[in-house]
């Protein structure tokens, strides 16, 4: 292997907003791992500049626009490194991860990872339970985890930007660009409920929001009005979570685990025949050879 392929660097791309509880656990977690770091500070009133200071962070501050992709692209553009790397404050990697993350950039062809995050939970009714297994000092705790899966590293200077006023990523220009691209099972490590604190707004109020803002720009994103449902459901709303949530179905945004989240919004409206119909068809989807059992799973209007 040639030197070249020893020395890619790394550079740590990151956005802050008050996140001085966080991010020194963060950036202790992977020091060693990058050889920049570039951090986008969106208005900040606590100590996070001075922690990202510490760690030897080129600080941009920008004024917060209600994009989160745009903000994101503002730190990419000052990266320098080979490989540029995305991880959120409230999240960590472990120590033992730090070489093998390093090796993923000595493989060659590859232009992007695809990198797990392991979100912790103690309930483990919640779809797509782990249970834990020891593996990780940052287990401890919790039962187990939920896995979510996106582009957090690759090649720098290829032209990938984020996209996404909100739940902004890379994989929707990797995608469409046909890159070359890899899924490890390295895991970046996400601890429950940790706050995101915003001057004057509740999260879920700025999250809903920003949903309102991205179904405007499109009405006919599916995955939009999904996210908007969510966070309706999250705060109480759930005759507009509905009505959300059935938007994004309509537009194409089917999979089992959106069909029981809507049965079990259904439930709670005390709409249980609706209910059984929509848990039925999530059956069906998931297990399509139990089909022939009920012929009319195949024939659910939804």
């Amino acid at each position: 292997m040639s030197k070249k392929s020893k020395d890619r660097k790394i550079s740590l791309c990151m956005l802050v907003c008050n996140e001085e509880e966080f991010l020194e656990r963060c950036l202790k977690s992977v020091k060693g791992l990058y050889d920049e770091l570039i951090i986008v500070d969106t208005g900040s009133v606590d100590k996070s500049i001075k922690v990202a200071k510490k760690y030897g962070a080129k600080v941009i501050e920008v004024k917060w626009r209600d994009d989160f992709a745009w903000a994101r692209n503002v730190g990419l553009k000052e990266a320098t490194g080979d490989w540029i790397l995305i991880l959120d404050p409230d999240e960590m990697v472990a120590k033992k991860d730090i070489p093998r993350i390093k090796e993923l950039t000595k493989k060659e062809g590859i232009m992007v990872w695809q990198i797990p995050t392991r979100n912790y939970t103690n309930n483990s009714f919640v779809s797509n339970f782990i249970p834990n297994k020891g593996e990780y000092p940052e287990e401890k705790g919790y039962r187990g985890h939920v896995i979510s899966i996106k582009t957090r590293l690759f090649r720098n200077k290829i032209g990938l930007k984020f996209e996404g006023i909100i739940h902004e990523m890379i994989d929707y220009q990797a995608f469409r660009s046909k890159l070359e691209g890899r899924k490890t099972d390295i895991p970046v490590h996400h601890p429950p409920e940790e706050k995101v604190k915003r001057k004057g707004l509740s999260k879920a109020f700025f999250m809903i929001s920003l949903c309102e803002k991205k179904v405007e720009e499109d009405p006919k994103d599916g995955q939009a009005w999904w996210e908007m449902g969510a966070v309706q459901h999250s705060m109480g709303l759930t005759k507009s979570a509905l009505k959300s949530m059935r938007k994004a179905i309509k537009l194409g945004n089917v999979n089992p685990n959106y069909l029981f989240v809507v049965a079990m919004v259904l439930k709670k409206l005390e709409r249980d025949e609706e209910s059984q119909r929509y848990f039925e068809k999530a059956i069906c989807l998931m297990n399509p050879e139990l089909t022939h059992v009920k012929e009319e799973y195949k024939k659910l209007a939804l």
